[in-house]
């Protein structure tokens, strides 16, 4: 964690109550980020098997129009139609397979955008409370310091030679 305090700033007597609350947003902004990550693996799984798809239907196409003179045979011709049928209705399946994915990556994104402005707001405050805490401290050593010079002086003064002299 960062701290924002002074050098040799002693942060040993702080506490922080919300530390619990810290960790936990830790631990909300890992998870979010590991499902953020699976969702974007499965959308390119998707986009590769959409690749794949097309691919086969472009090549089945291919075959159907690569020589318009020539005749097919009507077995071949209805096998590679068959082909290109499925592949087409796979192709759509995958588009609608990957808007959908493609809105749960939007919300992972989101998510985990959410749980790094609470996790940034736990520490913000975290900070704010160390800042408050250095600073009650310092007046503290400063009052501190105050104290022992006003009995320093007060002995120094009763020790002056015109007490010393007094019956």
């Amino acid at each position: 964690m960062r701290h924002t305090n002074a050098p040799g700033a002693d942060v040993r007597g702080f506490a922080w109550p919300l530390s619990a609350v810290e960790r936990q947003r830790e631990h909300q902004v890992d998870v979010a980020r590991t499902h953020m990550g699976v969702t974007e693996r499965e959308r390119q799984a998707r986009e590769d098997e959409l690749r794949v798809v097309r691919a086969r239907c472009d090549e089945g196409m291919r075959h159907l129009v690569a020589a318009p003179g020539a005749r097919l045979d009507p077995a071949v011709r209805a096998h590679v139609l068959g082909h290109v049928q499925r592949s087409l209705q796979r192709q759509r399946e995958c588009e609608e397979q990957a808007r959908a994915i493609e809105a749960r990556v939007e919300s992972a994104r989101r998510a985990c955008v959410e749980a790094q402005q609470r996790l940034d707001a736990a520490r913000k405050l975290r900070e704010s409370a160390l800042a408050r805490y250095l600073r009650e401290q310092a007046r503290r050593e400063a009052r501190l310091a105050d104290l022992a010079w006003l009995v320093r002086h007060a002995v120094t003064s009763s020790r002056s030679p015109a007490a010393e002299t007094a019956p």
